[in-house]
């Protein structure tokens, strides 16, 4: 009588030990601090795949022989007695050889049945597991989608036992076609009631018998069919089922009279008939169709071509089969592209030998001559050979030596001792002096004169560097997008020929950047615009949170404030935004700092909306308003400014739990960048002048040289002279983000007349417009 013993190994992931450097990519966090596994669990994503291949590597000669396993279920199966135990023995030996561990408290021995994936397997065959059936005909009649496509689910589960299940499950189909209405029918009910009383008795499924003959039987029906495969026993007399199958028919994807012919021609061209009559032996152009074999031997060619901005080429190298190199180069007059520079090189690299072109012989330098190589992008090593270039004015394009001098280096040498670049052309000179006039030489400083007479420090390579990474990502870099960010540079006086191009590289590298993009989901509605006569007249107030995982002090909101001339925002972590946080903030962060403010907007929170809320405005004669009751987030500006901080908090962030640490920097890069909507940044606007940001003590900029050489008198004068012109710059704002708002309004509001669908917002839109409805409640600001 067959024997097969079953176990789950629940031990064996648990020996998979980790390597050392992925045990940091497991990291969790407890209340009792940050852990690593140093076995590899269950819960991991590839942990089940990842065991299972260590097991076939392991049981790979024993597997579909002496055991079955699937990830950590194992059963050694034998069809004797005497055979089990000498499977058992070889199975344990490769355990031990491996040090792999079982769980005895879930291994059984002897047994002659034993659940596995969710069947019975016995001697008798595969049967369903009573639990499965017994939770299918504890179903009550499904009444939605959802339940309907939970009980075909279970049923789909055990479609191996069930005979014609697509026919008998038709009603319940026809209910999950598209624009069909469910309704519960007879015949939903009739099916339903058909699969449960098919379940009491379910058949019981055997694998094949090699040597014997199968069966197949077939039920057609007008929309579907079904089949079962079957064998006899060993007496020959019983019939026993293999496997169950049915399928709904499709619409032919070929005509049955193409399939028709395929099969008589491949009939006829297995069992070609006597009574076949060949018609003709001769075809015409025979010769043509057959070509010489060369027996002098191979030509080899190697071609490649490349194109990029400044132009294409391509190169081949064509070999004989007496092993003559005949090299060629070639730069193309048109714009391709790489796929068509290979074309170029491949139609043109064997006319290389049938049509000689002029040459020009170098002599190679001794170090090549001994090691014999030839170009890289060849892929081959051949022996020293002429240069054939097919004209070589053009084609004998070198790339620059590389050295350590700036980008500047040349203008900066004619600008102080009048001399050119060594081998320079004509038309480079002309170039280096009309260059020269846009350059201003100050000891060994070099400055780049803007069209509005301002002085920027020329950097070099390294210094553009350090520039570029800490004004994106440092202490308080904001994350700005390339074009952006060149301006931030080149606002703090600093300058290199390819800055904005360099930028934009960095930012499209940057993986923060690309993980925090702007999400644009806020439909509008018709806008109202929102101005504020004069800075910190009008403050909007909102909450950010909760923001998940809290901060290591406990903090797990934010709460914004933004003024609406300047832009300016002022911010705080709490632990929990109550009533008398929102007071204290508002005395401390806004009237004591910048004056008794005219208005207040808030949403319609609680805690932005109370009693000790109304007893403050009301003592300091500050009118409170709130936006739309059914849509809170349309107070654009503080919600612009809530996903700014979001943004930049969250590429600032290293542990996700210091992002309390770096909200003050997170507002200082906030203000010191260009908002859109007034053309300046909010600290200018406030101040009067822009601030000093830590790589420019690093990298001295013009105005920090010019400043450390004033007496603290002239520094002050200069200062007063500074905020002296502060209204006319505030005023300016002024209308710039005016013109901005009703630019902005009108066509938004025409796109929204010719489309019944919403559309969504830029940024910058959100920030520039507050209240978006008035209601009855709400009183629109003009």
């Amino acid at each position: 009588m067959p024997c097969s013993p079953l176990w789950t190994d629940s031990q064996g992931t648990i020996r998979s030990r980790w390597p050392k450097e992925d045990k940091s990519k497991t990291a969790f966090v407890t209340h009792w601090g940050t852990f690593v596994y140093d076995v590899m669990p269950f819960g991991l994503k590839n942990a089940g795949a990842t065991y299972q291949r260590a097991m076939v590597t392991l049981f790979h000669d024993m597997i579909h022989h002496e055991i079955e396993v699937y990830v950590d279920d194992m059963i050694a199966k034998s069809r004797t007695a005497q055979d089990h135990l000498t499977d058992l023995r070889k199975l344990f030996q490769r355990l031990k050889k491996y040090q792999l561990r079982l769980n005895p408290n879930k291994c059984a021995f002897g047994v002659t049945s034993g659940k596995l994936l969710g069947f019975i397997v016995s001697g008798r065959g595969i049967e369903i597991d009573p639990a499965k059936v017994q939770a299918i005909r504890s179903m009550p009649a499904p009444r939605t989608e959802k339940e309907i496509r939970s009980f075909l689910g279970r049923i789909n589960y055990i479609a191996r036992f069930i005979a014609q299940l697509t026919a008998t499950c038709e009603p319940l189909f026809k209910l999950l076609r598209k624009d069909v209405k469910i309704k519960w029918t007879e015949d939903c009910q009739k099916a339903f009631d058909k699969i449960k009383e098919y379940l009491l008795n379910p058949p019981i499924l055997v694998p094949p018998t090699p040597g014997r003959p199968l069966i197949l039987y077939l039920t057609v029906q007008e929309a579907s069919m079904g089949c079962m495969l079957g064998q006899q026993d060993e007496t020959g007399k019983k019939e026993q089922a293999i496997y169950y199958l049915s399928k709904k028919f499709t619409e032919p994807g070929d005509p049955l009279l193409a399939i028709k012919g395929q099969a008589i021609a491949d009939y006829l061209a297995d069992y070609p008939s006597e009574q076949l009559e060949l018609m003709d032996s001769e075809f015409p152009d025979e010769d043509v169709m057959t070509v010489d074999e060369d027996n002098h031997g191979r030509w080899k060619l190697y071609f490649d071509g490349a194109a990029n901005a400044v132009g294409s080429g391509i190169g081949a190298v064509l070999v004989s089969p007496k092993g003559q190199q005949t090299p060629i180069a070639v730069k193309l007059g048109f714009d391709c592209t790489n796929n068509m520079t290979e074309y170029e090189a491949c139609i043109v690299g064997p006319g290389s030998q049938a049509h000689p072109v002029p040459t020009i012989h170098q002599p190679a330098s001794p170090k090549v001559q001994q090691k014999g190589m030839m170009c890289d992008h060849c892929g081959s090593r051949l022996e020293i050979f002429p240069a054939y270039c097919v004209c070589v004015e053009e084609c004998m394009n070198v790339e620059a030596e590389i050295d350590d001098k700036p980008w500047y280096y040349d203008i900066k040498r004619f600008i102080q001792d009048r001399e050119y670049p060594p081998r320079a052309t004509e038309n480079e000179k002309k170039y280096i002096r009309r260059m020269a006039f846009q350059f201003f030489l100050s000891g060994e400083i070099l400055y780049k004169r803007t069209h509005d007479a301002t002085l920027l420090r020329c950097v070099d390579a390294e210094e553009a560097n350090r520039l570029i990474q800490e004004m994106h990502a440092g202490l308080m870099g904001a994350h700005a997008n390339g074009p952006f960010l060149a301006r931030k540079i080149m606002r703090a006086g600093y300058y290199w020929l390819t800055m904005e191009r360099d930028c934009i590289r960095h930012v499209q590298t940057c993986h923060k950047c690309q993980m925090y993009q702007n999400s644009k989901n806020a439909p509008p509605q018709y806008l109202h615009t929102m101005a504020s006569p004069w800075p910190f007249s009008a403050w909007g107030m909102d909450v950010i949170g909760a923001i998940t995982p809290k901060a290591s002090n406990g903090h797990e909101f934010i709460l914004v404030a933004i003024d609406y001339f300047t832009k300016w925002v002022e911010a705080c972590s709490f632990k929990n935004v109550t009533q008398v946080a929102v007071t204290r903030f508002v005395k401390n962060n806004i009237i004591c700092r910048y004056g008794m403010p005219e208005m207040l907007i808030t949403d319609n929170a609680s805690n932005l909306n109370n009693r000790m809320m109304d007893q403050l405005c009301q003592q300091f004669k500050i009118q409170h308003h709130n936006s739309a009751p059914y849509r809170p987030k349309m107070n654009g500006a503080v919600e612009a400014a809530n996903k700014n901080v979001k943004k930049i908090l969250s590429k600032m962030t290293e542990t996700y739990k210091d992002w309390h640490e770096h909200l003050p920097y997170a507002l200082c890069a906030y203000r010191t960048s260009v908002r859109t909507s007034v053309g300046a940044t909010p600290y200018s606007l406030v101040y009067g002048m822009e601030a000093v940001l830590p790589v420019e003590v690093e990298i001295p900029s013009l105005r920090i040289l010019s400043q450390t050489q004033l007496e603290e008198a002239e520094w002050a004068q200069a200062r007063y002279e500074q905020l002296n012109f502060i209204d006319e710059k505030r005023l300016a704002a002024l209308c710039h983000g005016q013109l901005y708002q009703r630019t902005d309004r009108k066509s938004l509001q025409q796109e929204g007349s010719t489309s019944h669908f919403p559309t969504r917002r830029s940024r910058s839109e959100e920030e520039e417009y507050g209240l978006i409805r008035s209601t009855r409640e709400v009183r629109t600001i003009i």
